[in-house]
């Protein structure tokens, strides 16, 4: 079937922010921005804000599972606007909250007679992917716009029969599901690194801390043989380098570090940022190895990471990318 998203759609509105404190005639809401599109695709709403939402448009606005959000204003540079996430059941089901869309972003609720939403956003993945919808990204003014209404009238799709729709969608759903999974069992592992290293560094109950004697601290009581030291006396800060921008490439073989790569607790080797020569004056530095310590300065300040799969470079022009590297004082 050859059509455009808008025959498809059986409801599209834009999102709402409300307001940080509840009022008269106000629903608590969760409020889904771009930046939350990641968890809320794998069903955890834990890093989207509350918001309070005016009944009248509350009503109108609330999400539904099947729902697809697509990223409507914003985006970055390396990153426009067009993303989508589909909300899947479980979503709902953890959440004790309703769901709606915050403002830079609109819902889209399709009409499941004519196809299976679930396709329908793996089809939009594929198309921002490609960079088919780039071609819909505007930035007129300060802030960047996906022209939504000419993509919806005028952007041919290609559809299967809605039997096969629903097969494609199930097997593509199927990796979602193992990735899910896949996060919680490390978030799950990390939970207990964390009470394992609190049991042992914090609450000095390392195995076999019975026959070690404590010795009076300026934190307290620490075990025999430790010190009480500060961070910088130990470790070194680097930031990273100014790289000029227009030396950067899609292929090259050189990888930069952005603040997208610095994850909470993770780091993520996938780089947009790319160059084919390295710069005569690059500190040596600069030059990330596995095992290296990130720790970000600007976004969502002091995340730290260990990078893997390097090397990679550090990169510090972009304000929004600014970190520093740890290293040993040795």
């Amino acid at each position: 079937m050859r059509c455009v998203l808008k025959d498809l759609i059986a409801i599209s509105k834009d999102g709402e922010w409300g307001k940080g404190e509840p009022f008269d005639e106000s629903v608590e809401m969760f409020a889904i921005r771009g930046t939350d599109f990641e968890d809320i695709r794998f069903g955890s709403a834990a890093s989207t804000p509350r918001r309070h939402i005016a009944k009248r448009h509350a009503e109108r606005k609330i999400l539904q599972p099947w729902d697809v959000i697509i990223e409507a204003a914003g985006g970055t540079k390396n990153q426009i606007t067009g993303r989508t996430v589909l909300l899947r059941p479980q979503l709902f089901a953890r959440s004790e909250f309703p769901f709606t869309c915050a403002s830079f972003s609109r819902f889209i609720r399709f009409n499941a007679e004519l196809c299976d939403p679930a396709f329908i956003f793996w089809y939009l993945q594929h198309l921002y992917a490609s960079g088919l919808m780039h071609a819909y990204h505007t930035q007129h003014t300060g802030v960047a716009r996906f022209q939504w209404t000419t993509f919806s009238e005028r952007e041919p799709l290609d559809l299967p029969p809605l039997p096969i729709q629903r097969r494609i969608a199930g097997i593509l759903s199927a990796y979602d599901e193992l990735i899910e999974n896949s996060q919680r069992r490390i978030k799950i592992l990390e939970s207990m690194a964390r009470a394992l290293y609190r049991e042992w560094f914090v609450h000095f109950r390392f195995p076999g801390h019975e026959s070690v004697l404590r010795v009076a601290s300026p934190l307290g009581e620490i075990p025999q043989g430790w010190e009480v030291k500060k961070l910088g006396e130990f470790v070194q800060f680097k930031s990273g380098f100014a790289f000029k921008s227009g030396t950067f490439t899609a292929d090259g073989e050189h990888r930069l570090v952005t603040i997208k790569n610095v994850q909470d607790g993770s780091f993520n080797p996938e780089s947009d940022s790319r160059m084919s020569e390295l710069p005569a004056n690059l500190p040596p530095y600069c030059v990330l190895k596995d095992g290296e310590i990130l720790l970000s300065l600007t976004g969502n300040v002091g995340r730290v990471c260990m990078v893997y799969d390097g090397p990679f470079l550090l990169n510090q022009r972009d304000p929004s990318s600014h970190q520093w590297k740890i290293s040993t004082g040795r």
